[in-house]
Order: structure tokens, then C-alpha cells, then sequence
């Protein structure tokens, strides 16, 4: 029967939680109910060493206005005069004006004998001869001394005129008042003790009936705990005074039921905590027991919706009574759907080289999450960087097994994230998570974290990177298909940036709608002459004149106003218009700069290649017709390529680079920094200049790493034989700093923005003036 009872899923879990709970807060209880106790006991022993310093400060404040007082009246003139000549009545009468100016208990004045001349008690010999006797070593002596059955606080000074002739001795009698004043400081009980031989109670700030029992109390007490009319105290025994053979004590308590009343206080209320707690989880557990076993039964009719389609739950083997009778006919649906769907799935919803979801599948898990009502989905878009190289380099076969190994390692991120993954096709694969952008940062940094790893190919080791776009329901897109638009511009956005990952922001999207259009508006802008050159300076930082200048293209749109270059550029690139719009602008930059010349401004103009250019076996005859047409000089013209330019297709773009070197053009690596190669790969193209990214420059006068890294730039493009050119300089600061780096030419809107040719042409005016 006992065993039955056990069986039953509500009474475990109660049980267990109660148990556990009571387990958990009882050795809680235990622990800190130690670690209280020991901080209240030290706590209390710090009070009386805090005590004992205060009673010897109270002590040495005594003893200084003691010895101020009496060293006025012993340096009175006329105080002097009267003991020199014996005069008690004068004598007498100033001890006592001064001893109750000070409020002295005890003052009086001897000779060198020790013979009492005057006082405030009636003693013809001086009373504490081992007092005088010190202070005839030392010219002054201090102490707690017996008088009869008072103690006093005493000090002893002499009267010279000018040798010693006299000692005046001032003490405060050790008693209640004292006793309370140290209390009201320390907050501790004081008592005053005498050894005589037993001890003498004299004074006291307990009560009297705890004070007299202080005198039962064994002198050879060695404890720190005394108690009293049947409650301990704390104490603290200090010696203070020494007369003839009697001893004097100072006695600092404190009740320990004071001390420990916070403990029981807080005792008290983890106890009650304890207990409340205790009964909520009793509570709280037969409720989650009862929520638990109540929908066992509804299970049953879940088979149903099992059989039709949802067979995707994990059904695990019961050890409880209530699901066992379950067990048999879930297993058996759901194994005879996944039987017979199997096979469809596969087909239509598995990519048959990774075994995971293809577009599909993945389409459709997307498109049924947003109709059950999710209020959150992510999705991340991945593709691998230069997987057309890679396959083209190593194999197909290869570039398979790359595919495979990806898939496998993203597969145990997402499994481990709660998230579904898909192979799109090629070499994109596609994560969905349920969540915002936000709660995404985790399944992102560890699919970040799993391309970082190399992987071992036949003895190969491959260097495997991605780009990676995000996107978000609803915060991007309403639907499936435009969350995977969004999350394909996204990834696309990241590979231009080189920043691994960017999330969909619409005012970044490289094709808008209105870009259909805009290939049109550009062929026409090239052929009717609608774009311009502007001019930007590179200013010599030696001082010599401005004789270099960057031309940048602009578009003035006859109904769209001013279209910004990124709007335009990346469009011609992608459509692959951008061969003839670079024609354009090598042609009117060899135009500007021959007629610059005849304006008495000969300047050297520098033009953007882009990756398409550089593939171009035709450049160099074009660029050789335009300066022919211009009658310019070959050294008049500077072109700019990128680093990912060249590594897009090295030995094509190697081919063309030489053979515009070889015409005599000078070459430069623009936005040096932002791409994959360093300095020693860069050494083997035919360029004589680099140009540091903007985005080291602009913060080299704060950043200590971007300064190690121009400063670094500079100096090893030197040693290669470059001219180094910084751009974005905007500040002062910045020039400055970059002066004493020995940077050749800077570039920026401290000297200039870009401007029109004519503008361009005044500002050479002004600057040469």
C-alpha cells in the first residue's frame, strides 16, 4: 500500500520539493545562524578595545589640564614669592582659587623635603612619596593614586625661581563622574576597582546591586565574560594605578544580551521566513503536482493530432502510473506517422547532401511559426566567403565536405540554442530562432565562434569564414518571403563591410525599389554629361604647394536633387555599369587636371578602380587614349585601387596594375586597412603610395591602438619606399599628430571638402596668397 502511494507523479513532486526545500533551508539556517553569532562576539569585542582606547584618551586629556593648570599657578609670580618666603596663607589661598577654577578634587603644595606646605586635605607629609620621587628623576610625574579609600588622578610639576623649590600636585578624584562620562562616550558600564586585598568598589556605572556583586568576582579572573545578577556581560579588565601595594582597575562591560539582541532578532525572522517558506512550497508543490496530473488525461486525445500531422514531440519512457497506460498507443502513432511521412520529408523538405532542411522545409516551418502567432522570429542568413574560390582551388568534391563539416558544426549550435537551421542552396545555410534581435546575440556569437576553428580537409587545413545578415519578424518584415529578403541584403551588407555580421537596416539597402529606375537616370547622367568632378586636396605636410587632389564623382539628379555616391556606386557595381562610369570620370579627371595646368595649378588628380576595372584588359588603352586626348602628361594621373580589388582575382588584376605601371601612371592602394592583406603582400604590387582608412585616422588622437597602428603603417610603408597618405583628417589635433608620425600628404575636411572645379581653383588661389 505505502509503495502505491509513492507511485502516485502528485505526491513525488510535492514530496520532493518539500523535502529538498526543508533540507536547503535548515542547513541555511544553520550556516548563518553560526556566521552571525561569530560577527555579533567579534563585533562585541571590538567595542570594548574601541572602550579601552577611549578610557586612555579620557585619561591623557585629564592629565594635560591637570598640568596646564598647575603649571600656570607654578609659574605665578606671586605664588612664587609667597612660598620663597613662607607665606602659607597666600600660599593656600591660590591652590584653592586654582583647584576649583579647574574643578580639582585634590591640590597641594610641598617642599623638597616632601614636608605638605598647603592643600586641599589635611596631611602634613606628602602622601605619595614614590610620585615625588619621579619626578625629582624627571622634572614631572603623572598617576592614579590611593588617598585613604579615594583614588586620584594625579600630576606633579615644579615651581623654580629659578632652581626647584616646591612641587604642586593637582589630581580629579576617580568616581561616578568619571566612570559616567566614560560611558556616555564608549556606550559601555564602568567600574573602578581597588585590590585590598579583595577588591573595593569605587565607583560605577551598573546598577547597584550588579555593582556590589563585582566584589565576589576572584581577582585572578582570566575569563572576558562575568556575569551579573544572572546575565552575562562582556569585560574588558585594565590595570590604571598602582599605590603602596594596592592595585587599581578600570572594569568596561557590556551586557551580551544586549549584544546579541540584533542576533536574536534576525534569528527570529529567518526562522519565520524559514517557516513560511516551507509552507508555500508545500502549498506550491501540490498545486504544480495537481497542474501536472490533470492534463494526463487529455493526452489521449493529443493522439489524434499526432496521427494527422504534429508527430513531433519526444515521447519519453513514464516511470510514473499515471502516464504508463499513455505510453503504448502515443509510441505507436507517432512511430507508425514518422514511418510513413519519412520518406516524403525527406524529399521534399531535406537537402540530400547535409540531411538538413532545404529552402523548403525551411520556408514552411517559417511560414506555419508565423501563423501559429509568434510574437518574435530571427532569422540568420549565412554565407561563406570566397566558397567560389575554394572550390575552384581545391575540387568540387572538396567544397562538398567544406559544405558537410559547416553544416555539421551549425547544427550542434542550433540544437544547442533552440533554433532551426537549413541549407538554402550553394553555400548558404539559414538559422531561425524565436526571438528578437536582441535575444539572437547568443546563437550568434557561438556561430561566430564556430567558424573561428580551421578545418583539417585530407591533410588540408582550410580557413573557413561567412558573412552573416539578420533580420527580425516583425520588426523587418511582415512575411516569410520578405524576411528572407531582408536577411539576404543584411548578409550582402556584411560582405561589403567586411564586418562579418550587419543587421537589416532599411536605409542601408543597396536595391531599393526605386533602383529599378536608377540604372536608366545613370546610363543617361554619363552619356548627357549630368555627373561632375569634385575636388578634394592632398596637402603636402612639408610645407610645399598643394600640387595633388582626389577626384570624387557627384551626381546632380534633374528630379531627384543630390543622389550621394553610395546610393549610385554600388548599384553600378553590382549591375556592372561601373566600367563605364569609371570611363567617364578617368576621362573628365584628365580634362580637370589639363585644365587646372593652364590655370597656372598644374595637379596630379587621383581616381577610384573598382574590382570590375581591374579585370578590365582594355583599361590601360582607354586610360592612354584619355590623357593623349588631354594632352596631359602621364605623371598627371594617380589610380586608386583596393585591397579587395586585387585579391577578388589576383593574377588578372596583377596583369592590368602592371601594365598601367609600366605606362608610366602612378598607383595607390586606397582604404589600406579595411581589407584582408597586409604590408608584405602589398610590397608585390606595382604602387608607390598607401592611403590609411579613415576609420584609423579620425580617432588617432584618442585611441592609443589606432595611433600604434598609423604610427606602425607609416613607418614600415616608408622603409618599402611608399609615400603614405592619411585620410579624414579633421581636426588640428589630428594633423599634428600625424606630422610627427611623418605622414607625407593628409586628406580631410581640415583643409578642405571636396569641391567643384572652379571652387577648387579659388581655394588654390587663396592658399597660394
Amino acid at each position: 500500500m505505502t509503495l502505491r502511494w509513492l507511485a502516485s507523479l502528485r505526491v513525488r513532486v510535492a514530496l520532493f520539493f518539500t523535502v529538498l526545500l526543508a533540507l536547503v533551508l535548515g542547513i541555511s539556517f544553520f550556516m548563518v545562524s553560526a556566521a552571525n553569532l561569530r560577527i555579533f562576539h567579534q563585533q562585541a569585542a571590538q567595542e570594548l578595545q574601541t572602550g579601552e582606547k577611549v578610557f586612555r584618551r579620557l585619561l591623557e586629556l585629564n592629565d594635560r589640564q591637570l598640568q596646564q593648570a598647575a603649571s600656570v599657578l607654578a609659574a605665578d609670580f606671586g605664588f612664587r614669592a609667597a612660598l620663597a618666603s613662607g607665606d602659607r596663607a597666600t600660599m593656600q589661598s591660590a591652590l584653592q582659587n586654582q583647584g576649583s577654577r579647574i574643578k580639582a578634587d585634590l591640590v597641594l603644595l610641598s617642599d623638597l623635603q616632601g614636608q605638605v606646605l598647603a592643600g586641599s586635605v589635611p596631611v602634613s607629609r606628602y602622601p605619595f612619596p614614590e610620585l615625588l620621587q619621579q619626578a625629582g628623576h624627571s622634572g614631572f610625574a603623572s598617576g592614579i593614586k590611593l588617598l585613604g579609600s579615594e583614588a586620584y588622578e594625579v600630576i606633579m610639576v615644579p615651581v623654580k625661581a629659578p632652581l626647584v623649590i616646591g612641587w604642586v600636585t593637582m589630581g580629579v578624584r576617580v568616581d561616578r563622574r568619571m566612570a559616567g562620562e566614560l560611558k556616555a562616550l564608549s556606550g559601555l558600564e564602568v567600574s573602578f576597582l581597588q585590590t585590598a586585598p579583595q577588591w573595593r568598589l569605587l565607583a560605577s556605572t551598573l546598577a547597584p546591586a550588579a555593582a556590589q556583586q563585582l566584589l565576589a568576582v576572584p581577582q585572578d579572573i582570566d575569563s572576558d565574560r562575568i556575569e551579573l545578577q544572572a546575565l552575562p556581560y562582556q569585560s574588558r579588565l585594565l590595570p590604571i594605578g598602582q599605590s603602596g601595594g594596592n592595585h587599581v582597575y578600570a572594569l568596561l562591560q557590556r551586557p551580551l544580551q544586549e549584544i546579541l539582541a540584533p542576533f536574536y532578532s534576525l534569528q527570529q525572522a529567518m526562522a519565520g521566513l524559514a517557516l513560511a517558506a516551507l509552507l508555500l512550497c508545500v502549498i506550491g508543490s501540490v498545486s504544480i503536482a495537481r497542474i501536472i496530473t490533470q492534463p494526463l488525461q487529455r493526452l489521449v486525445h493529443a493522439a489524434v493530432r499526432i496521427r494527422d500531422g504534429d508527430y513531433s514531440q519526444h515521447i519519453a519512457e513514464p516511470d510514473t502510473r499515471e502516464l504508463a497506460q499513455l505510453a503504448g498507443s502515443l509510441s505507436h502513432m507517432q512511430q507508425a506517422i514518422a514511418l510513413r511521412e519519412g520518406e516524403i520529408l525527406a524529399l521534399a523538405y531535406r537537402d540530400s547532401l547535409t540531411g538538413l532542411a532545404n529552402r523548403a522545409g525551411f520556408v514552411q516551418q517559417l511560414e506555419q511559426r508565423l501563423l501559429d502567432g509568434a510574437p518574435a522570429l530571427t532569422v540568420l542568413l549565412l554565407d561563406i566567403d570566397r566558397f567560389q574560390l575554394l572550390n575552384d582551388t581545391l575540387g568540387h568534391p572538396v567544397g562538398d565536405q567544406v559544405i558537410c563539416r559547416v553544416g555539421q558544426t551549425l547544427q550542434a549550435t542550433a540544437e544547442a540554442h533552440g533554433a532551426l537551421l537549413a541549407r538554402l542552396g550553394g553555400d548558404e545555410f539559414a538559422l531561425l530562432l524565436a526571438a528578437d534581435v536582441a535575444g539572437s546575440q547568443a546563437l550568434l556569437a557561438a556561430v561566430q565562434q564556430g567558424f573561428e576553428r580551421q578545418l583539417t580537409l585530407d591533410e588540408r587545413v582550410v580557413d573557413v569564414r561567412a558573412s552573416i545578415g539578420v533580420a527580425a519578424y516583425p520588426l523587418h518584415a511582415p512575411s516569410a518571403t520578405d524576411l528572407l529578403r531582408c536577411a539576404d541584403e543584411a548578409m550582402y551588407v556584411a560582405k561589403r563591410s567586411k564586418s562579418v555580421t550587419a543587421v537589416y537596416d532599411a536605409a542601408k539597402r543597396q536595391f531599393r525599389d526605386d533602383h529599378l529606375s536608377l540604372l536608366g537616370d545613370l546610363k543617361r547622367a554619363v552619356e548627357q554629361d549630368q555627373l561632375m568632378l569634385h575636388l578634394q586636396p592632398k596637402v603636402a605636410l612639408d610645407g610645399s604647394p598643394v600640387r595633388e587632389a582626389e577626384a570624387l564623382v557627384r551626381w546632380q539628379h534633374p528630379q531627384r536633387g543630390f543622389v550621394p555616391p553610395f546610393e549610385f556606386i554600388p548599384y553600378a557595381e553590382q549591375t556592372g555599369y561601373i566600367r563605364a562610369l569609371s570611363n567617364w570620370v578617368i576621362a573628365r579627371a584628365c580634362h580637370d587636371a589639363a585644365y587646372l595646368a593652364a590655370q597656372g595649378f598644374p595637379t596630379r588628380l587621383s581616381v577610384n578602380l573598382s574590382t570590375r576595372d581591374l579585370l578590365d584588359p582594355g583599361l590601360p588603352q582607354y586610360v592612354a587614349a584619355c590623357l593623349a586626348g588631354a594632352g596631359l602628361p602621364v605623371g598627371m594621373l594617380c589610380l586608386e585601387i583596393t585591397e579587395s580589388g586585387v585579391m577578388e582575382d589576383p593574377a588578372r588584376a596583377l596583369e592590368t596594375l602592371h601594365a598601367l605601371r609600366d605606362m608610366g601612371l602612378a598607383l595607390a592602394i586606397d582604404d589600406y586597412g579595411t581589407g584582408y592583406s597586409s604590408l608584405a603582400y602589398i610590397k608585390q604590387l606595382p604602387v608607390s603610395e598607401l592611403k590609411i582608412d579613415r576609420a584609423f585616422v579620425k580617432e588617432v588622437a584618442q585611441s592609443t591602438a589606432d595611433a600604434m597602428i598609423v604610427r606602425s603603417t607609416v613607418e614600415l610603408a616608408h622603409s618599402l619606399g611608399f609615400k603614405v597618405v592619411a585620410e579624414g583628417v579633421e581636426t588640428a589635433d589630428i594633423d599634428q599628430l600625424l606630422r610627427e608620425m611623418g605622414c607625407d600628404y593628409v586628406q580631410g575636411y581640415f583643409y578642405s571638402r571636396p569641391l567643384a572645379r572652379e571652387a577648387y581653383l579659388d581655394w588654390l588661389r587663396a592658399r597660394a596668397a
